[in-house]
Parts: C-alpha cells; structure tokens; sequence
C-alpha cells in the first residue's frame, strides 16, 4: 500500500487512536435521525474496472455537508476495497435493493477527487498514482453528482 502525506508531521502530532466510549456514540452521526436519513436512502456499490481504482484516506467516508442527508442532491462515499465503494444517495427506491453498478472511469476519478480533498493528513492507495499529488496541488472542490 502506498501512503501520501499531505502535509508533513511532527513524531509529537501523532496520537493514540481513542477508544470508544459512550461520548464517541453520542456523536452527531450516532443520532437517530442520521440514521433514518441513511436507511433512507438509495445504496449501491460501484465497482472499479480494468486499470482504475479507488484510493481512500485518513477521513475515507465523503459526505458533502451543504447538502444535507436525504435529499435529491445528497451523496456519501466510502471506500470498500481498491475495486469497490459503497455510494449512498437520496431518496431510496421503493423495492430497497443495493445495485451493483460498473463505474465509469469519469465516476472513479470523481470519487477518487472526493476522497483525496477529504482527507486530512493521509491519502492511501494500492498503487503509486501520479495524479493524486495533482489534485492535491490543484484542490478544485467543484463537482458533478456521480450517479443522477
């Protein structure tokens, strides 16, 4: 696996992962209406094809917080495998199905973009992608939906 770091730390700005606790399942995405929100909603894996991959990060799901959750607009991504994401979008489909899409390469780059503007520190990924470093240098957070 290959590691990006997007900026440079210090050994002293490394931390001890924290252990859960009844304060972190109180947090914000714990609550019952997020809950409902995502249940609500349309999920799908999209899957990888050919060359094209995912890469992930050290804050690997994408949710974009101007659009809320279970609305048309609203979409959240989060990294499965290098070949597959799960993409959770508003509203449901009657029957509650989870589709299986091939991903066109123009939806793995934007997914790609999503995760790597995401990430804080870190950007992981199975195989060394000049491009990455790219969209790191050039942070355009302007995007299409990836399923309409």
């Amino acid at each position: 696996m290959i590691q990006i770091a997007i900026d440079r730390l210090e050994e002293e700005q490394f931390r001890e992962p924290f252990s859960m606790t009844s304060e972190i399942a109180q947090h914000q995405w714990s609550t019952q209406k997020i809950i409902a929100a995502l249940l609500g909603m349309d999920w799908a894996v999209l899957v990888a094809r050919g060359l094209d991959i995912f890469v992930t990060g050290d804050n690997p799901a994408f949710f974009d917080w101007q659009d809320r959750l279970n609305t048309p607009k609203s979409e959240v991504v989060f990294p499965l495998s290098p070949s597959a994401v799960l993409h959770v979008r508003g509203p449901k489909p009657k029957d509650g199905s989870i589709n299986h899409i091939v991903a066109a390469s123009a939806q793995v780059k934007g997914i790609n973009r999503r995760m790597i503007l995401g990430a804080e520190r870190f950007v992981y990924s199975n195989r060394e992608l000049p491009w990455i470093k790219d969209v790191i240098r050039n942070p355009v957070r302007q995007w299409k939906r990836i399923l309409k």
